[in-house]
């Protein structure tokens, strides 16, 4: 007997609705931002590594029915669990950056989605090697290179890089500073990162080499500036 493809999704949905409306089979409550969510530990500890951990070792939330997590507010943990749940989530200005934080804190796997023309459809592909928010990106020689961002309490220098025919990410040199907001744009076989949050340095690197070199200051601090080449 062969199930249909949908089948996992359609038990997946089935435990959400209990989870939103009469909490049947529900083993744990996650407090946030003085709200309650009622969630199964097998489903949150599947995708979160710091679930998994709370819920498989030794500390106190394994052997107790609710923990709380100051860290994340109220509307940023709904989102997450409804993503946990659905694999969807609503992004916004306002909440991007507290919703990648939140994900990054909870060690939930990343995912970039992928336009593939040829069908019309997004597919996602392996997630980064580190979760990053506010990072610049750029592609070069059919490689896309993900460049500094920040993450939970800190700004990245790390940089790594997409191979689009071995479907790995690689990590590459990290730059001399560290960039949140910066830009970056592809020139003669150079990728130009310029400024980021509190900065007004250039800089550049080269593949042929794999190395990042500094070049001239801008004349004032740029952050999320937009840059292009011509």
């Amino acid at each position: 007997m062969e199930l249909e493809s949908n089948h996992a999704t359609e038990i997946l949905n089935s435990l959400n609705e209990h989870r939103k409306t009469t909490k049947d089979f529900c083993d744990f409550t996650i407090i946030a931002g003085g709200k309650h969510f009622p969630v199964h530990k097998c489903v949150i500890g599947s995708i979160s590594e710091y679930f998994k951990k709370m819920f498989t070792t030794k500390m106190k939330e394994s052997y107790l029915n609710e923990g709380s997590i100051k860290e994340i507010s109220g509307p940023t943990m709904a989102s997450i669990i409804n993503f946990i749940y659905t694999s969807c989530i609503i992004l916004t200005h306002d909440n991007v950056y507290d919703v990648l934080e939140a994900a990054d804190y909870l060690r939930i796997t990343t995912k970039i989605p992928d336009n593939f023309p040829r069908n019309g459809k997004w597919k996602y592909i392996p997630p980064m090697n580190t979760g990053r928010s506010g990072l610049t990106a750029v592609v070069l020689n059919n490689e896309i290179y993900a460049i500094g961002g920040r993450g939970r309490s800190n700004h990245f220098s790390s940089v790594e890089k997409y191979n689009l025919d071995m479907k790995t990410w690689i990590d590459v040199p990290s730059m001399n500073e560290e960039r949140f907001g910066g830009s970056a744009c592809v020139v003669d076989g150079l990728i130009w990162v310029f400024g980021g949050v509190g900065a007004k340095t250039v800089e550049f690197y080269d593949p042929a080499t794999n190395q990042w070199q500094v070049s001239t200051n801008m004349d004032r601090e740029r952050q999320f500036p937009c840059v292009l080449s011509i």
